[in-house]
């Protein structure tokens, strides 16, 4: 019976290991059109619809908070795919701070300002691979 059971799961997951690619497309396509028909659905949705003024391309109150599901999506694909860290977190970071002024309204200077310190945060660590071999400069 245990040879059987173990057969099977052998199979399962090298099944898995070779569709691996379509089956995390499939996750994150779900993920997030899921995670945006989630948000448009719940009653939270009060909150986050965006009530149309002089500035605006609307002429009818859209629901925000969508990226939700995006948010989702890319935190499962970045680990399925072993993104590092550095790329990882500072992506999270620039949706969360997204989804916070879905609810708080940020300046546009505080978001350019967060955006340009999550682009450095991302290409610091590549800086000193980009150091030619005999510079003076230290890597930290």
């Amino acid at each position: 019976m245990s040879y059987s059971i173990n057969s099977a799961v052998n199979m399962m997951l090298s099944l898995i290991l070779r569709h691996r690619d379509n089956l995390l497309f499939a996750m994150s396509f779900c993920l997030g059109g899921g995670g945006a028909w989630f948000v448009s659905r719940t009653p939270i949705r009060s909150l986050l619809m965006n009530m149309p003024d002089e500035r605006s391309s609307h002429s009818v109150p859209v629901p925000r908070g969508g990226g939700l599901g995006i948010f989702l999506a890319v935190i499962l694909a970045g680990l399925a795919l072993k993104v590092p860290a550095h790329f990882l977190f500072p992506a999270l970071f620039v949706s969360l701070v997204s989804f916070y002024n879905d609810f708080f309204q940020l300046s546009v200077r505080a978001r350019l300002i967060i955006q340009f310190v999550a682009a450095i945060a991302m290409l610091f660590p590549s800086l000193t691979y980009m150091m030619p071999p005999n510079s003076t400069v230290s890597a930290i």
